[in-house]
C-alpha cells in the first residue's frame, strides 16, 4: 500500500488490489472485506475506477458516467480519479449490466459438443434461469486428433494475426510519436501473442490482460516466452512493468510517462 499525508487515507497500488481481487470468488465480497477492516480502522479504503473495470472486463466510459452522476465529487492521484469504497460498490452494482447473447439451440449444442471453451465456461458456471424441457444441453466430448488440429489451426490463424496487426500498429504510432497509443498496442500484441500459445496447445483462452499472468500459464508449454523479457536488471524490471501498466495507464492516465528510448526497447523485444 502506499500511504499519502493523511494518515487517515490508504490508497492501494493496482497491482495489490488486483491480486487481492483475483484471490476472492467475487469481487464485492473482497470490497466488503476490505470495508470492513477500513471501517474497524476509521479508515477511509480509496481506489481507482480503472482497476474495478479491468476487473470485471466493463466499460470503463460506461462506468466513468454513472460515476460522474452518483459520485460526483472524487479526489486526484496519480493523475487519476479516485472514489471511496461505498461509492465503488454502488456504482459497480450499477454498471455491471448482463449483456445477451442469442444463439440457437442447435448452434449452442454444436459449440458444447465441440468444446468450445467460451460455451463450456458458460455452461459450466452460468445459471440456468429458464428450462421448459425441450431442449437438452449437449455435453463437450473429447474430440480426436483431427479436429483438435483443426481447432488448433482455426485459433492460430484468428488470434496470431491479430497480434500481429496490434505490432504493426505499435510501429506506426512510435512513427508518429503517438507513444502512449504505442506502448498500448505493444501490450495488445504481447496479450494475443502469449493468448495463442494455450489456445493452439490447450484450445483455452484465458480472460486476462496481465501479462505476468499470461507467461505463467505459457510457460508449461514454453520457456521461450521469458527470452524477451529476462527481468535480470532493474531495467529489464522497469521495461516490463512499463509495458504492464501500458493496458490502464495508456489509456485513462494523462501523466503516463513513456518515452522514444523506451518504445526502441520494447519493439525489439
Amino acid at each position: 500500500m502506499t500511504e499519502q499525508t493523511n494518515d487517515d487515507i490508504i490508497v492501494i497500488t493496482r497491482k495489490k488490489l488486483i491480486e487481492l481481487l483475483n484471490l476472492q470468488c467475487r469481487m464485492r465480497y473482497m470490497l466488503t472485506l476490505l470495508g470492513a477492516i477500513c471501517c474497524k480502522k476509521k479508515l477511509e479504503f480509496m481506489m481507482m475506477p480503472q482497476d474495478v473495470c479491468d476487473f470485471l472486463k466493463i466499460d470503463y466510459k460506461t462506468f466513468e458516467k454513472t460515476l460522474s452522476k452518483v459520485a460526483p465529487k472524487c479526489t486526484f492521484w496519480q493523475g487519476g480519479k479516485v472514489y471511496t469504497l461505498e461509492q465503488m460498490v454502488n456504482v459497480a452494482e450499477i454498471a455491471t449490466r448482463p449483456q445477451f447473447i442469442n444463439e440457437s439451440i442447435g448452434e449452442l449444442n454444436k459449440a458444447l459438443d465441440k468444446s468450445r471453451y467460451f460455451y463450456t465456461d458458460i455452461k459450466r458456471e452460468g445459471v440456468m434461469l429458464y428450462d421448459n424441457g425441450q431442449y437438452k444441453l449437449a455435453r463437450r466430448r473429447k474430440l480426436d486428433f483431427s479436429e483438435i488440429g483443426e481447432m488448433a489451426k482455426e485459433y492460430f490463424e484468428d488470434k496470431f494475426p491479430f497480434a500481429n496487426r496490434f505490432f504493426e500498429n505499435s510501429k506506426r504510432d512510435a512513427e508518429d510519436g503517438e507513444l502512449r497509443m504505442s506502448v498500448f498496442n505493444l501490450h495488445q500484441a504481447a496479450e494475443n501473442y502469449l493468448r495463442t500459445i494455450p489456445m493452439v496447445f490447450m484450445l483455452y483462452g484465458f480472460k486476462e490482460h496481465d501479462l505476468a499472468s499470461l507467461m505463467n500459464q505459457c510457460k508449461k508449454h514454453t520457456l521461450e516466452i521469458y527470452r524477451p523479457f529476462p527481468q535480470d536488471t532493474d531495467e529489464e524490471r522497469r521495461l516490463f512493468k512499463l509495458l504492464q501498466d501500458a493496458y490502464v495507464q495508456s489509456r485513462y492516465n494523462r501523466n503516463f510517462m513513456v518515452t522514444k528510448e523506451d518504445i526502441n526497447a520494447l519493439i525489439p523485444k
